[in-house]
């Protein structure tokens, strides 16, 4: 069972919203894109301009805004303890990240894909070594994860044969694979 349309009907109506202007909300982040694009570039030069002309005034900036470091991390802490306690607050705030993340241009959004993957890593090296650390620091840790991965792989080797050799297998793979990084390097 077929539906009949009438296309002209249809065509009309597509063509009355292709020439429908835009609502008041959608108008305005149109002309908030276009004001940002046209003055961005305008607003860049004038701001070097001002930190060249004013250098010093700057570096005074901020030296006193790196003593008031202690003031901003009580700030900061306060923000932080309110956006996990108050669940309204904490609406508000993903709100507004949304709203800004949602009128990025696409310099702005692969700006922020590369920060975070930077981020990303940076952290990961972070925890890896703060977990090194921390290992060197308690040795009887160390000893005591050995000695369960040992029974652990004691117990593997009687009761799944298949499964110890896909790890040996795996091991002997990595073991190679380092080999080979070292010679490389």
């Amino acid at each position: 069972m077929a539906a009949e349309y009438d296309w002209d009907e249809v065509f009309t109506l597509a063509r009355e919203m292709r020439e429908r202007k835009p609502d008041a909300k959608a108008k305005r982040r149109m002309y908030a894109r276009e004001y940002y694009e046209r003055t961005r570039e305008r607003q860049l030069e004038r701001q070097r301009a001002y930190r060249e002309a004013h250098r010093e005034e700057m570096r005074e900036r901020q030296r006193r805004y790196d003593a008031n470091r202690t003031d901003r991390e009580k700030q900061l802490e306060a923000k932080r303890l309110k956006y996990h306690t108050d669940p309204e607050y904490r609406e508000r705030v993903l709100a507004k990240q949304r709203e800004r993340r949602k009128n990025f241009t696409v310099e702005q959004r692969e700006h922020e894909t590369a920060v975070r993957r930077e981020y990303r890593r940076t952290h990961a090296e972070r925890t890896r070594e703060a977990r090194r650390r921390w290992i060197q620091a308690h040795p009887e840790y160390r000893e005591r994860e050995n000695q369960r991965r040992r029974e652990r792989e004691a117990r593997m080797r009687v009761e799944e044969p298949e499964k110890w050799e896909a790890l040996k297998e795996r091991r002997n793979l990595l073991a190679r694979l380092r080999r080979k990084r070292n010679l490389q390097e």
